[in-house]
């Protein structure tokens, strides 16, 4: 997953990368932004990107495979979405 990130604003977007890791975001508001990647199994990076007019931004990311600790609090935060999810009953009045 890609994230994109105005500084100045509310502004963003997330993009699902392709199968060899591209992913590309049309559209963007000139201007300051973060871009941050994030895939299972690896940890969170950030980049700062500016958009100019006539600018095509590119942005190389190497990621890092999470720690111990990182993966096991995923999994974890996971389990409890999961549980929480499937603990919910339609039929009963909220």
């Amino acid at each position: 997953m890609v994230m994109l990130k105005a500084k100045s604003s509310e502004w963003a977007k997330s993009v699902t990368t392709g199968p060899t890791g591209e992913f590309q975001i049309n559209a963007v508001p000139l201007g300051d932004y973060s871009v941050s990647v994030a895939s299972q199994g690896f940890a969170q990076t950030s980049r700062d990107v500016t958009v100019t007019s006539g600018s095509v931004p590119v942005v190389h990311f190497q990621l890092q495979v999470a720690s111990a600790n990182e993966r096991s609090l995923s999994r974890r935060s996971c389990s409890r979405c999961y549980r929480q999810l499937h603990a919910y009953d339609p039929s009963q009045p909220t």
